[in-house]
């Protein structure tokens, strides 16, 4: 058993509304319950298009932070009924550039699981591991190529494999959520890993941390440099009907304010995770 607490810090102003992801279960890890602290008027929403629920509510006390404690045990549990299903928007639908280039996968490999593992392998090559100011796809319609060696960090690599492997007929599914480094108890912001089935088989895969902690051995895993992670949403570019009218969010774990206007703005939090007997 562990408990992750999401720790939000005030906003100013007292009319924001905070949206945070209902964490579900991904075949790992399950969230049994989730608690909260100054907070109050909570109800749920699901995403347009898609089976994702987060939960909408206000600050008791504008004046002090609130805290949302996410109670997980494991699980072999089987993952939610249409998880594979994926909005079809800029992050999920590759350019025809990029169809052609991946296409060759589909007649060189003999399974899944090697055209798979070819993409990985290719992607490797693709990117180096950094946050950028100006991602490889903003201001493209579609998920475009990528030329010469593109840094990014997990989001455009997993927007990249993503979009990639759907065009060529893989289910996939993009996850985002938080990773705590074997050392620690605490993480700073979230992490994006993505689930495959493969011949009836779920595959976890994350080529950022084989990068980022230069973890050379390029296999399927779900902390191949260690450490324990939680999920919170499963979709990419999910939209949200509140009170304040549409809200979509390219990727969910972190809570954001959500203004009357329909504005919103990223939570300043602090999230810590506690293992229990």
């Amino acid at each position: 058993m562990s408990t992750v607490t999401v720790r939000v810090k005030p906003h100013s102003d007292a009319s924001a509304r905070l949206l945070f992801p209902k964490s579900f279960n991904d075949g790992y890890r399950y969230c049994t319950g989730i608690n909260l602290e100054n907070a109050c008027g909570k109800t749920e929403l699901t995403a347009d298009f898609a089976r994702q629920r987060a939960l909408w509510c206000r600050a008791e006390d504008c004046r002090e932070p609130v805290s949302i404690h996410y109670h997980f045990q494991p699980s072999g549990d089987p993952l939610p009924g249409d998880f594979f299903l994926t909005q079809n928007n800029r992050y999920t639908q590759a350019s025809a550039q990029l169809i052609e280039e991946v296409a060759c996968l589909r007649q060189e490999a003999d399974s899944e699981f090697t055209m798979v593992g070819c993409l990985l392998a290719s992607a490797k090559d693709l990117f180096s591991y950094g946050h950028v100011e100006q991602r490889f796809n903003d201001g493209c319609e579609s998920v475009p190529t990528v030329c010469g060696t593109a840094k990014g960090s997990c989001v455009d690599m997993n927007t990249y494999l993503m979009a990639a492997a759907k065009s060529l007929g893989v289910k996939v599914q993009y996850v985002a959520g938080y990773w705590f480094h074997p050392e620690r108890n605490h993480t700073e912001d979230m992490h994006c890993w993505l689930l495959f089935e493969l011949a009836g088989e779920i595959v976890p895969w994350d080529l950022a941390h084989h990068l980022k902690w230069g973890v050379d051995d390029l296999k399927p895993g779900l902390n191949p440099a260690g450490g324990r992670r939680v999920p919170m949403s499963f979709g990419r570019g999910l939209t949200f009907d509140s009170e304040s009218g549409l809200v979509s969010i390219s990727h969910f774990s972190e809570p954001v304010w959500v203004f009357p206007d329909g504005e919103w703005q990223k939570a300043r939090v602090e999230i810590s995770i506690c293992d229990e007997e």
